[in-house]
């Protein structure tokens, strides 16, 4: 199965065609007993909160923005049910990246941001909200957003 996902790398809100999210979360080592959307994702969970984070300009500099994106992809995987049915036990989505970064940053970070998500080459498979998912980020293109 492959799937083509745009996402909106903002600062303050993360975009995708179908959902907007805020750009910070908390960590933990277990689930919130309440709360919104909870990514599970290699032992450790990942709860969106409402807070603005520092500016980051290299979105690569940690691996926040790799979470955020799995959020976003988890969110457009559910909201496409057709897709979500056809899938067996073993299969997972193939999955190409639309990536977008603001005029200031799109030339200096535009090919570092495309291998930040490209070199994660095996399936990734994590939780969201208690649904699996498995994906493989087949490719990543950087477009340009403008506000």
């Amino acid at each position: 199965m492959n799937r083509t996902i745009s996402i909106d790398h903002g600062n303050r809100l993360m975009k995708t065609i179908g959902q907007t999210f805020p750009s910070s979360f908390v960590e933990s080592k277990y689930l919130p007993s309440i709360g919104g959307d909870v990514l599970s994702y290699e032992g450790k969970a990942y709860t969106l909160v409402d807070q603005c984070l520092p500016v980051l300009n290299d979105k690569t500099e940690d691996e926040r923005y790799f979470i955020l994106t799995l959020i976003a992809i988890g969110k457009e995987l559910a909201a496409d049910v057709a897709l979500m049915r056809s899938l067996k036990p073993n299969d997972y989505v193939k999955v190409k990246l639309l990536i977008g970064l603001p005029l200031q940053h799109y030339e200096a970070y535009r090919k570092k941001f495309e291998q930040y998500f490209i070199k994660r080459n095996g399936i990734i498979r994590f939780k969201l909200n208690g649904k699996s998912y498995s994906i493989r980020i087949t490719d990543a293109h950087a477009f340009l957003v403008k506000h």
